[in-house]
């Protein structure tokens, strides 16, 4: 027996029980890795890991994470690319100086192509989404323990082989160059799988084309994207995606561009068409992909689904067109109020010198009415600009109806007929009218809208309606009892089914861009539920719509109440006076009518236009004065500024602050200020006189 054969069976007994005892030793070592700054995320991923018999170490730092390597053998680590204080793939280059073998897997919820590309080369283990299937997470844990296992082996047998030399110097050779080539293999299948399984997962739309355009490689992300399998995929060309037809030429241009020319890569936007006709917007980034030679062969693309990004977009722009219009509304309310404060005061102190029955009197309350009808439209402004003041009163909503369906056949096509159902014997019903008559404007606009094309007919029905228990089981969070009824019935083109539960959700809109912004069902909503009311819908694609709200009817009202909510505009001279009393305004015009109404009710008046003289007026002489009305917007000094100086000179005078429109003044801002009432723009005779008597009382 020759010696080589004598020291083979001892070789073999040295290697396999070195190799146990470190196999041994290794696959007791169960730590795992956990970096991810998302506490939830960490508690998630410790308890799926306990459940696997494994040793999670989380930390929520790399900071932390890099301690932990020096305190404990770790092998295997779950790595999130963004973190506090670090980046993810940094991160794992200073692992791999610690521990050369570690095998990390990237888990992210901002997986893109070039991230992913850039973890394979800093030798990621694997590249995981966030937020996908937890078994997917898990495998490559088990995979990442079995492959540093399996290195171990391989490290194993080259040091084995190593103290054997000596025995067989052939044979050491032989293994050494079988262990090398092994390897170069195996690292070549590794990152091929890598590779394979990064293009799989990340939520991209991958795919390589050819330099004529054929489609040769994809993968699952853009089935999912397209709608297409992926054989059908591997049998379209690059411009089938794109539409309409224009498009698809003006990309067929584009890449025989791509082709000759090979400019710098850059991302672009576009449509596509999925295999269901749906049109959504997608960005594409490319790089060319060429051989060894650096021939071109085709490009590798990535598409991603930016709808839901542009959908955001074109939401933030609507928020900030609604801000900008509230800012205009406000603007708009505070000068037009200023504007009727003149138009009402004259014409009550006309109204004043003429004999009850006079025509000329008639003409003048006229005027009146027309004058609380433009503040009525100015609140509707400031309620559509969401800027409005909620002021709810008992009122009886077919009056408003009546009201609005006025302007409403004004304004509609000839084409669509309206027909009116309206029970004018309805209890009333606890609500702000201003916000009545915006929701059923908008649900007959919206009726409208569906018959634009064809006409049809539009009908408005009005009753009472008691529901009992049974009832509210069918019309959710409503109460049982007495209630109006409007319905709002159209024979438009009806909605579709999959759309009937998002009609009221905010943005949400059917019409084309630029017809429409998705808001008009959502304010409706809004206003019926904050009425304490409901809305529902019935439809069907053909058949038309029928919106139908439950409102509850109002308490009834005391005789005391009936008699507090009657207006003593008759009775103004009720609330006569003599005291002395500082007006403040920027505006000419409500001085001058201020004044008049004051002087009519027997006030002593002092005016000024100028904020800062009227300060000095009143430091001058703080007791001549028994009441301030100041106005709130003014130059130099505002209204609140003008209230702090007073009550430095003279603690606790009596003040009444007006405004136009201003979003600081509310009743509860003004109270913390020293200001006993607010009194808005515009205003009558009688309400400055029962105010300015109230403060004094």
């Amino acid at each position: 027996m020759t010696i080589k054969e004598c020291v083979k069976p001892c070789r073999i007994f040295l290697r396999n029980r070195e190799k146990q005892k470190m196999v041994r030793r290794h696959s007791d070592n169960n730590f795992v890795l956990v970096v991810d700054d998302d506490v939830s995320q960490l508690i998630t991923l410790e308890d799926i890991l306990k459940d696997e018999k494994l040793e999670p170490i989380c930390c929520k730092s790399a900071q932390e994470a890099l301690k932990a390597m020096d305190s404990y053998d770790i092998n295997v680590a779950i790595l999130d690319l963004r973190l506090p204080d670090d980046n993810g793939l940094e991160l794992l280059k200073k692992l791999k100086k610690k521990n050369p073998q570690l095998r990390a897997i990237i888990n992210t919820a901002f997986a893109t192509l070039d991230s992913a590309m850039t973890a394979v080369n800093e030798e990621a283990f694997a590249f995981v989404k966030k937020m996908g299937d937890v078994r997917d997470l898990l495998s490559y844990v088990h995979r990442a323990f079995h492959h540093h296992l399996t290195q171990y082996s391989v490290a194993l047998e080259m040091d084995v082989s190593q103290r054997t030399a000596e025995l067989s110097s052939i044979n050491k050779t032989l293994r050494k160059e079988i262990a090398v080539r092994k390897k170069a293999e195996k690292d070549v299948r590794e990152s091929q799988n890598k590779l394979r399984t990064l293009i799989e997962t990340v939520p991209l739309g991958v795919f390589e084309c050819d330099t004529a355009g054929a489609i040769t490689q994809s993968n699952s992300t853009l089935s999912q994207i397209t709608g297409f399998g992926k054989d059908e995929i591997l049998q379209m060309h690059i411009c089938d995606f794109f539409v309409p037809d224009l498009a698809k030429e003006t990309h067929s241009q584009f890449l025989k561009k791509l082709i000759t020319e090979q400019p710098e890569p850059q991302p672009y936007l576009a449509q596509i068409q999925k295999k269901d006709g749906l049109v959504v917007e997608i960005q594409v980034d490319w790089t060319y992909k060429r051989d060894e030679n650096a021939q071109l062969l085709g490009c590798v693309c990535a598409l991603s689904d930016i709808s839901e990004r542009k959908q955001l977009e074109d939401q933030l722009r609507h928020a900030q067109k609604m801000e900008t219009i509230g800012t205009l509304a406000g603007g708009i309310a505070h000068d037009f109020n200023n504007v009727l404060v003149p138009i009402i005061g004259y014409t009550e102190l006309a109204m004043k010198q003429l004999e009850n029955e006079s025509e000329a009197k008639y003409d003048l309350s006229q005027v009146i009415n027309a004058a609380e009808r433009a503040r009525e439209l100015v609140q509707q402004i400031l309620l559509f600009s969401y800027k409005g003041d909620q002021v709810n009163k008992p009122v009886f909503v077919h009056v408003i109806l009546k009201e609005a369906l006025k302007f409403l056949k004004a304004s509609i096509p000839s084409t669509i007929e309206i027909r009116e159902f309206i029970d004018v014997q309805c209890s009333k019903v606890t609500a702000d009218p201003t916000q009545i008559h915006q929701v059923f404007t908008n649900l007959c606009v919206n009726g409208c809208a569906a018959m634009q094309e064809t006409g049809g007919i539009l009908e408005v029905h009005l009753d009472e309606i008691e529901l009992n228990e049974t009832d509210v089981k069918f019309v959710k969070h409503l109460e049982p009892g007495l209630h109006v009824r409007l319905r709002v019935k159209d024979s438009g083109i009806g909605i579709e089914k999959e759309n009937i539960n998002r009609i009221f959700d905010p943005f949400f809109t059917t019409r084309e861009v630029g017809e429409g912004t998705g808001l008009g069902l959502a304010v409706v909503q809004g206003i019926v539920t904050s009425h304490k009311g409901r809305i529902t819908v019935e439809s069907e694609p053909g058949q038309g719509s029928t919106f139908t709200v439950f409102l509850p009817i109002a308490k009834p009202e005391s005789a005391q109440e009936n008699t507090n909510n009657v207006k003593l505009k008759d009775n103004s001279d009720l609330y006569r006076g003599k005291e002395n009393v500082l007006i403040v305004d920027d505006e000419i015009s409500v001085i001058n009518i201020l004044q008049r109404m004051l002087e009519h009710l027997g006030y002593q008046v002092t005016s000024f236009s100028d904020s800062l003289k009227a300060i000095d007026a009143f430091r001058q002489r703080p007791n001549n004065f028994d009441i301030i009305i100041t106005d709130q917007t003014m130059p130099k000094l505002t209204g609140i500024e003008l209230v702090k100086k007073a009550h430095k000179i003279r603690s606790g005078i009596p003040i009444i602050l007006t405004t136009g429109y201003s979003e600081k003044v509310t009743p509860d801002t003004i109270a913390q200020f020293g200001v006993q009432a607010l009194l808005k723009k515009p205003f009558e005779l009688s309400d400055v006189g029962e105010t300015i008597r109230h403060v004094l009382q």
